[in-house]
């Protein structure tokens, strides 16, 4: 009973925390039009209201910074959440899965990003869902292949080292 009691309170207490980041991220990017980190700003108060639930005012969020700031490291980022929107909500409904696999196509176009593999396995689901078998295997394919490439480099990069020995 105890541990059900703690976790209630460490929720609620993280649900204030994620509400009052979301109020500070609001007022900064209505008050300080200039600020020089609004890209990100936008970016976290995009992912702070989807985690919360709030998802149309995140996507508000995450389409400004794709318009406002098109070179924004966090761009990437804009566009898998808008995927991800889109496919979940999407019901098998062919429309919104177009729309989710075009914002993951826009996501993987930034092959350094972080996000690139996930937006290409994304992808692959995306076209499973448009019955499309033969490029859902290839996006899979794909997948495999750049985690193998992934790995092997991030090995090279002393990677082993850290983790032990290299399989």
């Amino acid at each position: 009973e105890k541990a059900k009691a703690d976790k209630e309170t460490l929720i609620a207490q993280s649900r204030e925390q994620s509400r009052l980041a979301t109020d500070h991220y609001s007022e900064i990017v209505q008050k300080y039009k200039k600020f020089e980190r609004t890209d990100e700003v936008l970016y976290f108060l995009g992912h702070n209201l989807m985690e919360t639930g709030d998802e149309r005012k995140s996507l508000v969020a995450y389409k400004r910074l794709i318009e406002k700031y098109p070179k924004s490291k966090y761009i990437p980022d804009a566009h898998l959440a808008f995927g991800e929107y889109y496919f979940n909500n999407s019901k098998g409904r062919k429309e919104l899965v177009e729309k989710a696999l075009d914002s993951y196509k826009k996501a993987a176009s930034y092959t350094d990003n972080q996000v690139y593999g996930y937006a290409m396995y994304k992808m692959g689901w995306g076209y499973f869902n448009l019955s499309d078998c033969n490029k859902s295997m290839d996006m899979f394919k794909s997948v495999v292949l750049y985690g193998r490439r992934a790995g092997e480099a991030a090995i090279e990069k002393g990677g082993a080292a850290k983790g032990g020995k290299a399989s």
